[in-house]
């Protein structure tokens, strides 16, 4: 009799360690499921980041090659709007140019007296563009002189021509005086000024 319990109080203990031992083997087993999962949902967001990155890049050179050479088009290069400036350590140096897609307008920070003109630029109206190859542009409009807040067409049969390189960061002109870059953010001086 006595036998019989011992043998019986064995195998009750071996169930239980078995039953325990399968309990472990199914977290264990949930663990290394989760922690697949959890890498492979990172797997795929960085995938998907990379995937973006790329279509991005891609769709930019999709529209530059898209841009006909020799071929007029209505308003500005995409990459040239917005305000541009000359840096300069001296404020009478530096100048500004802004472009939107029916107009442009550029001139000095400040005039002789030392007064504001950053909203009296001169500049051309109703603008076109034709891609040259490279990073150059040449952009054409009816010309304009602004009188406070008012344009005034000098010429509507005169048009006003010049060529750019655009870059990043950067507009490079084709002119003949001496301020031909321009970069997207103003240094301490003009930012001084502004203020």
């Amino acid at each position: 009799m006595k036998i019989n319990q011992i043998v019986r109080r064995i195998m009750v203990g071996v169930a239980a360690l078995s039953v325990g031992g399968l309990m472990t083997s199914n977290v264990s087993a949930h663990s290394h499921y989760h922690h697949k999962r959890t890498h492979r949902s990172y797997k795929k967001i960085r995938h998907h980041k990379r995937r973006y990155a790329r279509k991005k890049k891609s769709a930019v050179k999709h529209h530059q090659a898209r841009l006909v050479v020799n071929k007029w088009y209505a308003g500005v290069p995409h990459d040239t709007l917005g305000t541009w400036y000359h840096n300069d350590n001296d404020l009478s140096n530096c100048a500004y140019i802004t472009y939107q897609a029916k107009q442009t307008s550029g001139n000095y920070v400040v005039d002789d007296n030392g007064k504001s003109q950053l909203n009296a630029g001169s500049g051309i109206l109703n603008p076109k563009y034709r891609y040259l190859g490279g990073h150059t542009y040449q952009i054409r409009g009816v010309e304009y002189q602004r009188d406070a807040a008012n344009p005034q067409i000098l010429s509507e049969h005169m048009y006003y021509s010049y060529k750019v390189d655009v870059y990043k960061n950067r507009l490079h002109f084709h002119l003949g005086h001496g301020i031909r870059d321009y970069v997207k953010n103003p240094n301490s001086t003009i930012k001084n000024f502004e203020k």
